[in-house]
């Protein structure tokens, strides 16, 4: 069984004193108000009947403004008491006293807060504590790092978590310079936007930019930021931010997306063609999609890129969701040309449908295809709950079935843990834990930049010699100002190296030991044509004639490889050759932050 976790992520069952003290922490001031409340009602009750057994017949006022004085010591002593009276005189001024103090310890800490972040620099600012929030507060602390979080919301229990983490916690909205300047960012190492709005994450970059240009001389170590942005378009416009195409080397800005990130991290480790494909193979990859809400649709772009493989056969993919229409019509309008790109079906249903689980098992029994279900559902127990049912029903086929799951420990335990004891379980795997996508290893040394940056170093060094290359080409950058298109094009390069290596039987981010033969090349070649042009018409390119406008985003190349002239072929077969070059030069570095 796996072992309870308490909030500080030690293994242990806490005691019923720690449960009661973390019950007390989190309701005291609930108890507080609601203690005062009652003092107050039995005051007022115990004067009313004071006056009438006196035969007065007191006003409102005449009863709440003694049993306002209740609070402050200053009860009438003449009056002799009746039980409600007698219990609020001494419950009205122990709630007020206690008030005072947690007050007196709550400003004195703030104090103390403000006077550590005087002295602190080479921090880490990490803004918004929901779970992304935490994971990064966690993994910063466990290296040692000093870290300030900033949160809005005063209720947050996570709050209490990154204080026992050791974290100095700020209350207050992170979008607000005033408080990113209390914060001392323009002194901090890493800023992390990581709150739930896309806007917000946007405003705070800007002002960490802005303070950065304004930063003291005396702080000469870099500042990285990293936003996490959702939006496809609110991103598109972000990174025309002048922040972007900063010269300075010591300030660099990253954007993160937890689905995008967690959609990559499912292919890498379930990829689509996890049965080789060979060139003649009949088989047709089906990926199927049930919930199509942001996950879902990362997913499906995801399979898009990647979804390339030797046969040359177009991937498959079905999208089940009870507004399939509705959200149809919202994601074509971000990627018009998908339909190109790859087969698609939307089927407006629910997730769970007799009619669904039927078509599924037809698929399924279908020799030549080669089918994936992702449940992306945004509850973590309808995922699994649907997940186990597929499973079930689709476990004598050979089906990978995948649930969405945020949280690592509770209901993912129960696929996670060795052991399972229903069946079901064995042919059912979970992706999108928040721990993982958002791990610092994953964000500040992941495999795939590694890989990414060695391509554009390839490229610069074959582009520079290249005399029709324009030297102001934006393209033409070393990585760390390059725009975050041209890094993106590199990611999507990198995405499909397992894919090539899988189509001529090399294990995963094994460099090849030997010249490909003729026939391989071919493969590799037409494969990596088929990606760069899914990738380009994903992106919002046309196909026109020559030349090629970056402004229009037009080219002359979106055709079949057949169709090429020699000279675009042979880019493709550089791309294929330059294979072991890339992944000779990405072996995993020391993580761990500076």
């Amino acid at each position: 069984m796996p072992e309870a976790r308490s909030h500080a992520g030690v293994c242990c069952r806490p005691g019923w004193l720690a449960q009661l003290l973390r019950w007390w922490q989190a309701s005291q001031w609930y108890v507080v108000v609601a203690a005062g409340a009652v003092a107050l009602g039995l005051g007022f009750l115990g004067h009313r009947w004071f006056f009438l057994a006196e035969g007065h017949a007191p006003s409102l006022l005449d009863i709440l403004y003694p049993s306002l004085k209740l609070f402050v010591l200053d009860a009438d002593v003449d009056l002799h008491p009746n039980w409600a009276l007698e219990i609020a005189r001494f419950l009205a001024p122990l709630t007020l006293g206690y008030a005072a103090v947690q007050a007196f310890v709550l400003v004195t800490l703030q104090r103390v807060k403000t006077a550590q972040l005087s002295r602190v620099k080479k921090h880490v600012v990490v803004c918004g504590l929901g779970r992304k929030g935490v994971q990064l507060v966690r993994d910063f602390r466990s290296q040692g790092q000093t870290v300030v979080a900033i949160d809005a919301d005063v209720y947050n229990d996570h709050h209490r978590l990154c204080r026992e983490l050791g974290a100095i916690v700020l209350v207050g909205d992170a979008s607000h310079a005033d408080l990113l300047r209390q914060a001392r960012v323009s002194a901090a190492r890493y800023v992390i936007a990581a709150t739930g709005d896309d806007g917000a994450n946007i405003e705070i970059a800007v002002h960490a930019y802005e303070l950065f240009q304004k930063r003291a001389r005396a702080f000469s170590h870099p500042l990285q930021c990293l936003v996490h942005v959702v939006d496809a378009t609110l991103c598109t416009v972000f990174r025309q931010a002048p922040m972007f195409r900063s010269d300075n080397d010591l300030f660099e800005v990253n954007v993160f997306n937890t689905f995008e990130n967690s959609a990559r991290l499912l292919f890498e480790e379930h990829p689509l063609d996890r049965l080789h494909i060979s060139r003649a193979s009949p088989v047709t990859v089906h990926l199927v999609v049930i919930g199509f809400g942001k996950m879902g649709q990362s997913v499906c772009v995801q399979a898009a890129r990647i979804g390339h493989f030797a046969n040359g056969r177009k991937l498959r993919i079905t999208i089940i969701d009870k507004n399939a229409d509705e959200v149809r019509s919202c994601f074509l309008a971000l990627y018009p040309q998908f339909e190109q790109v790859c087969e698609v079906e939307f089927i407006q249903a629910l997730a769970y449908s007799v009619q669904v689980d039927e078509r599924l098992s037809r698929w399924a029994a279908e020799a030549d295809r080669l089918m994936t279900v992702a449940v992306c559902l945004d509850n973590d127990a309808r995922s699994l709950t649907r997940a186990l049912d597929l499973a079930d029903k689709l476990q004598r086929f050979k089906v990978a079935v995948i649930a969405r799951m945020e949280e690592d420990v509770g209901l993912a335990s129960l696929v996670t843990c060795e052991g399972a004891c229903h069946p079901a379980v064995c042919g059912l795997t979970v992706f999108g834990q928040i721990n993982r996508v958002c791990a610092l290893e994953r964000l500040m040394s992941d495999r795939l930049d590694r890989i990414a940056r060695r391509i554009h170093e390839n490229y610069l060094t074959v582009a520079r010699q290249d005399p029709n290359k324009m030297q102001d080409d934006e393209a033409l950058r070393e990585w760390e100002h390059l725009p975050e298109c041209y890094k993106d094009a590199n990611r999507h390069v990198a995405d499909h190296v397992d894919v090539k290596l899988r189509a001529v039987g090399l294990p995963k981010g094994q460099a090849p030991t030997r010249e490909f033969t003729d026939v391989e090349m071919d493969m590799l070649s037409r494969m990596e044509h088929a990606r760069w042009a899914a990738d380009r018409l994903l992106a919002g390119w046309r196909l026109a004639p020559p030349p090629k406008n970056e402004r229009l985003k037009t080219n002359p190349n979106l055709i079949p490889w057949e169709q090429l002239d020699d000279v675009n072929k042979e880019k493709d077969r550089k791309a294929v050759r330059e294979l072991h070059h890339w992944l000779s030069s990405s072996e995993p570095q020391r993580s761990g932050v500076s």
